[in-house]
């Protein structure tokens, strides 16, 4: 149950970034809609499941350096995550068909 879950967040977050504006958020945004959607996760989530994303080709992860040690880290859509979020590219570990 536990891998179904997991899987069916990470299409998630693909799906977020499809229909965002230009296919990027910040990880706070991705949090918000998580939790807007009544599907609760937390940064450590987040981060280990934008991890896998990223070695997967699936997301890019853009490190900001601000000001006093602070970091904003922005997650684009790749073209191969597009192609995962419609389930035309298989990924290990991202749901195979789109969640009801």
């Amino acid at each position: 149950m536990k891998t179904h879950i997991t899987e069916e967040r990470r299409w998630r977050i693909l799906s977020f970034l499809a229909d965002a504006s230009g296919r990027s958020l910040n990880e706070d945004v991705l949090l918000l809609c998580f939790r807007e959607l009544g599907f609760p996760t937390d940064v450590v989530e987040l981060r280990h499941d934008l991890d896998h994303l990223e070695r997967h080709g699936c997301v890019k992860l853009i490190d900001y350096r601000l000001e006093m040690g602070r970091h904003l880290f922005v997650v684009r859509l790749t073209a191969g995550g597009l192609q995962t979020w419609r389930c035309e590219r298989p990924v290990s570990g991202v749901a195979g068909r789109k969640p009801l």
